[in-house]
């Protein structure tokens, strides 16, 4: 098993589950980074992509199963009127691999991404959309088409790449109680067939977690100092 993460400043880590370094991208200051099965020239592979915040767009690299080693595929601008792609997420829906940046002005955008007759990555804005003020933290249900983004001063919205015509809609919104601004990072659990959004509620160093489809609460946790030490400004 491997954990990829970014480091803000530099570049991309990649690590084993004991946290030694395996392998080190200098390839820029970079944000969030997602994952997802992307078979390129009929061989599976996975396609790992983060926000470049320098060079305003998306590095990409692909992960070989077979190995558990990365190698760069290439970078992919984004446009110009997105600006510093600041958060970023991934989805696979109807078919469709979707890279997802977003902005620190509220702009989100899905481009679709394929492997070009060069076996270089391809990108195209397929869907956009717009909220009130600075986004970063997002993720994508696949299975139901679902992306969640998280406006930070503000709350969780729910968006579709299955129906991208649809108005974001608010699911959660930051009261200062479950939900504390920043709002930071999305990720999604699974368990015995039911599915948690789990928030990083970065204003109290905490995590809030809720029971989809319906976005019941389902309680919040710290991950306070053991070992290792507790985790704060969690991003």
């Amino acid at each position: 098993a491997l954990w990829i993460g970014t480091d803000k400043s530099v570049g991309l880590y990649v690590h084993d589950l004991d946290g030694r370094v395996l392998q080190f991208f200098p390839d820029g200051p970079m944000n969030n980074v997602d994952q997802r099965s992307f078979p390129v020239g009929g061989k599976p592979m996975v396609l790992v992509a983060a926000a470049e915040r320098a060079r305003f767009g998306v590095m990409t690299w692909l992960l070989d199963p077979a190995t558990l080693s990365l190698s760069r595929w290439g970078f992919l601008p984004t446009p110009r009127a997105l600006g510093e792609p600041y958060g970023l997420c991934m989805g696979q829906v109807g078919g469709t691999t979707y890279v997802i940046p977003n902005n620190k002005a509220g702009a989100v955008q899905a481009h679709a991404v394929t492997a070009g007759a060069d076996g270089k990555p391809v990108m195209a804005l397929r869907h956009q959309w717009k909220l009130g003020s600075q986004t970063e933290g997002c993720v994508v249900n696949d299975a139901t088409g679902d992306l969640y983004v998280g406006e930070e001063d503000v709350g969780i919205w729910r968006m579709s790449l299955a129906d991208p015509s649809a108005a974001p809609v608010m699911i959660a919104a930051a009261d200062g109680s479950r939900l504390v601004a920043d709002i930071e990072g999305l990720t999604l659990m699974r368990d015995g067939g039911r599915t948690f959004l789990i928030a990083s509620s970065q204003g109290d160093n905490a995590y809030a977690v809720y029971r989809l489809p319906g976005m019941e609460s389902a309680g919040r946790f710290r991950i306070g100092a053991g070992q290792y030490g507790a985790t704060q400004e969690t991003d």
